[in-house]
């Protein structure tokens, strides 16, 4: 008799867990996107192996129970259908939550009639206070096993960071869908309650042949797995793109197709910018720090806009090490009241680089062998910076002051 309680019970645990399993499997790959105007709304992208034309999203403000329920909004959310590398079709759904309330709790799921996620948090920026962000170099290689620790730890370390940054390579293969699974297994609920912004690395690029030419082009699955600002220029809507955040305009630019054709862009949304501070991220450096490597044809092409407009913090990666130069303009160093910018290069996964050492004259920090994040608040005139390595000690740090 106890034997067949036991099985019993064992049986019940194995359909609940079965159940649970089903019902986290509906929709898959939930991600929080910023907008273009983080204050009053916000983008959700997930995924479903079948397809449902009755997705949606479902959001109100939080509350202390679960009334939120009831009053709750929905909106219809766009599919696109997706045929992966193995040939299967799954869908992809995106939505903006609009005429959000700036500074205020929200919570929302997504999915469709008996079938939803669970329930999450996040809150719209403010107009004028603190805030916080992590940045991320390369994830890129061997995700499964090694970026959930570095995700997890950075996420324990800074939990009201209010956004993350990629600044591209967040996988090595882009074409096959194994790389993307495991890149939302490793930032798994962390993705559906932080927001985050990312620019495509060279990695996010694939060869194609188009009568019989090869062209290189932004991976077909970028888009479908985000839904980021279309602001850039035609052409280039979800790779370069930019947001004002709390007193900061962030540009992030896409360094492996048309630089010099964004250049105007990015003189434009310079030139007429309301914010104290900007920050520049991109994938590839002004200063390259890889052996072996150069940035020459990036630099020529950047460094005169980033001088002439003295550009506080550019966020970078590609060369697989760390490098955090020092205040610079024009190549040479310059004091701490004079307008200069400092470049910081990082990577998150487990593939390093040696060293390129020519550059120790402008350089503050070298380092290499290491998974690294980023952590940086603002509050008005200050900008705090820290550097940890993946398992949470502090590596670098800085401060900037606005007179």
């Amino acid at each position: 008799m106890k034997r067949l309680a036991e099985l019993f019970i064992l049986g019940f645990l194995l359909i609940t867990w079965s159940s649970n399993a089903q019902v986290g499997k509906e929709n898959q790959r939930i991600i929080l996107n910023l907008t273009e105007h983080p204050e009053t709304s916000m983008a959700v992208t997930w995924r479903t192996e079948e397809y449902h034309d009755s997705s949606m999203v479902r959001f109100s403000t939080a509350g202390k129970g679960v009334g939120f329920v009831e009053n709750a909004d929905t909106i219809q959310a766009m599919a696109e259908r997706v045929i992966t590398d193995k040939g299967d079709t799954v869908y992809h759904y995106s939505c903006i939550m609009d005429n959000l309330k700036p500074a205020t709790r929200y919570i929302y799921c997504v999915g469709r009639r008996n079938n939803w996620s669970e329930w999450n948090q996040f809150t719209t920026a403010g107009e004028d206070s603190a805030f916080s962000f992590i940045y991320f170099g390369d994830p890129q290689n061997e995700i499964y096993e090694h970026i959930p620790r570095v995700f997890r730890e950075a996420f324990r370390t800074m939990p009201e960071a209010n956004f993350w940054l990629f600044v591209g390579d967040l996988i090595s293969q882009p074409q096959y869908d194994r790389g993307w699974e495991e890149l939302f297994y490793a930032g798994n609920v962390i993705f559906r309650m932080t927001p985050a912004v990312m620019v495509p690395g060279n990695h996010e690029y694939i060869t194609k042949v188009v009568d019989s030419i090869n062209i290189r082009q932004l991976t077909d699955l970028w888009k479908p797995h985000f839904t980021l600002p279309e602001n850039g220029m035609p052409g280039m809507e979800e790779k370069s793109y930019y947001f004002d955040y709390m007193g900061v305009r962030f540009i992030m630019l896409d360094t492996s197709e048309k630089l010099e054709w964004q250049i105007s862009w990015l003189e434009n949304l310079l030139t007429n910018n309301p914010n104290s501070w900007t920050i520049l991220s991109m994938h590839h450096p002004v200063y390259a720090v890889g052996r072996n490597r150069t940035s020459e044809n990036i630099r020529n092409i950047l460094l005169p806009v980033i001088d002439k407009y003295s550009i506080d913090l550019v966020l970078q990666g590609h060369d697989h090490a760390y490098s955090r130069s020092a205040k610079l303009k024009n190549g040479k160093k310059v004091g701490d009241n004079e307008p200069g910018t400092i470049y910081v290069v990082s990577v998150s996964g487990p593939k390093t680089y040696e060293l390129n050492e020519n550059l120790g004259e402008i350089m503050e920090v070298y380092g290499t062998g290491m998974e690294l994040f980023q952590t940086i608040k603002i509050e008005k005139n200050m900008l705090h910076y820290n550097s940890y390595t993946a398992d949470g000690m502090l590596y670098d740090s800085f401060t900037i002051e606005k007179p």
